[in-house]
Parts: structure tokens; C-alpha cells; sequence
């Protein structure tokens, strides 16, 4: 019955890897309690990772002698501002509601502030974003390299739980140890946090 209400298609996968139908059900409910729990703390770490984004992007804006929101400027490539525009417009309810700055912040997609680590922001966003990690073991010096990797593969790992695609053959370990690193190096604090609440290491055990 199950196998015809989800589609063959849709546990195909699993049944080629555990071999049978009652195993890939058995799966795929790991699947949906591990994405559960990997969602959980992604939410948290991507609040965490922009709101650090969106303060050093801030405070260079004001060094700079810049005037109204940061995300104005117009080092932001073509993509970037397409974004924006969506985030303000989902933000202010496509102009019914006062602007508000926080609002569209929190509008922005994981993969806008992902985007901002990529290697073409690496004159104009980076030098400020690099200061949103100062426990990274290089402090001020921290390497690009290792926090586009880190943000690209939560991105993918992000997409698949969203559109509710397998992850069993995910190194999931990784993937949280990813979040907890990446939140680690701006608060220790913060990424203990997580891990107390995580339901992750009970789920693989």
C-alpha cells in the first residue's frame, strides 16, 4: 500500500538498498527522521551564520562611510540583486508593510549568504566576512576556501532535505560536523548549543 501511495519512483532507491520493500520503508523512515533532525540544526546554524554575515557586512558598510542598508551596494552582482529585490518584496508583503531591514534579512535564502563566500566575492564581501569567524584557527586570516566548502555542501544537504530527497548516502556525519565547525568558529557558545539540542548523534548511533 505504501509503495503505491509513495510511488515506486520515490522508494525505488531505498528498496535497491536494503533489497526488499519491507526494509526500504524501514529506511525511509530513517531518512525522514534523520532529515528531521539535520533540519533542526540547520535551522539553527543558518540564523547563527547570517546574522554574523549580516553584522560585518554592516559594520564595513558604515566604515565606509556608506549610507542606508548594506545590501544597497552596488558590488552586489546581477543574481545577488535579484534576490534582494525578492526578499524585500516578500519582506514587506509586496509593498502592503512598512521596510523593515531585520525582515528582509530573514527573507534572504540560505543560498544568498552561501553565494557570498563563493570565490567572486572575494575582494568585495570577503574581507568582512572573514571577521564573522574569529575562532577559526587562522583568526583574521581565515581561509575562503574552507568556509565555501563547508557552506556549499549544508547548502546541498539543505536542498535535499527541502525537497524531501534521500540522504542515507550522505555522509551525514560530516555534513553536521560542517554546521557545528562552521557555527564554532564564530561562538563556541553557540555551537555547544546545538549539539545539546541535536536529536543527529542518537540517530546515528
Amino acid at each position: 500500500v505504501l509503495k503505491a501511495l509513495m510511488s515506486s519512483e520515490r522508494l525505488g532507491s531505498y528498496e535497491q538498498e536494503m533489497g526488499s520493500p519491507t526494509g526500504a520503508v524501514a529506511l525511509y523512515e530513517w531518512n525522514l527522521a534523520m532529515s528531521a533532525a539535520l533540519f533542526e540544526s540547520l535551522g539553527a546554524a543558518e540564523v547563527i551564520l547570517r546574522n554574523a554575515f549580516h553584522r560585518e557586512l554592516a559594520l564595513r558598510h558604515r566604515q565606509r562611510g556608506g549610507s542606508g542598508p548594506w545590501y544597497g551596494g552596488t558590488w552586489i552582482d546581477t543574481k545577488g540583486r535579484r534576490d534582494i529585490a525578492l526578499a524585500r518584496d516578500r519582506a514587506t508583503g509586496w509593498g502592503r508593510q512598512p521596510k523593515s531591514e531585520g525582515k528582509v534579512i530573514a527573507e534572504l535564502s540560505f543560498g544568498f549568504w552561501r553565494y557570498l563566500v563563493t570565490r567572486r566575492y572575494q575582494t568585495t564581501a570577503w574581507p568582512a566576512l572573514q571577521n564573522a569567524f574569529p575562532l577559526h584557527p587562522d583568526g583574521s586570516s581565515t581561509p575562503r576556501v574552507e568556509i565555501d566548502d563547508r557552506m556549499q555542501r549544508i547548502h546541498v544537504l539543505r536542498n535535499r532535505i527541502a525537497h524531501h530527497e534521500p540522504i542515507f548516502r550522505r555522509n551525514v556525519g560530516h555534513d553536521y560536523a560542517d554546521m557545528l565547525t562552521l557555527v564554532g568558529w564564530i561562538s563556541r557558545v553557540a555551537s555547544d548549543w546545538i549539539e545539546e539540542l541535536s536529536r543527529v548523534p542518537t540517530l546515528q548511533a
